[in-house]
């Protein structure tokens, strides 16, 4: 019999709905959600649990939304920015698997 703690479903659930939203990023379907998901996906972005997209996005306003390859390493929504603040995540028991988590972001 599995026994799953609390704070092992919190982390998987928190897993699985990063991995949704990197793929909607990645497409760049999150972006035309409206003003509310926009925030939503720039803020996630911000804490680190998810990254850029893939490819650059033009928004029909003009507004443009550089790929995670085209900000600096170490910046908000580049690959090694995701990858130090899931560490830190894991470090705090937010997560369980920081590696498996960023593994899983890069392949959605």
């Amino acid at each position: 019999m599995i026994k799953l703690l609390f704070e092992d479903v919190d982390s998987l659930i928190l897993e699985k709905n990063a991995i949704e939203l990197q793929e909607k990023i990645n497409s760049g379907l999150v972006w035309e959600f409206g003003e509310d998901a926009i925030i939503d996906a720039v803020n996630v972005i911000k804490f680190g649990l998810c990254m850029l997209g893939e490819k650059t996005i033009t928004m029909p306003d003009g507004q443009y939304i550089p790929s995670r390859d085209e900000v600096r390493e170490g910046e908000v929504g580049s690959r090694t920015y995701c990858k130090k603040r899931l560490k830190m995540m894991e470090e705090d028991g937010i997560l369980r698997s920081a590696a498996r988590l960023y593994k899983n972001l890069l392949e959605a």
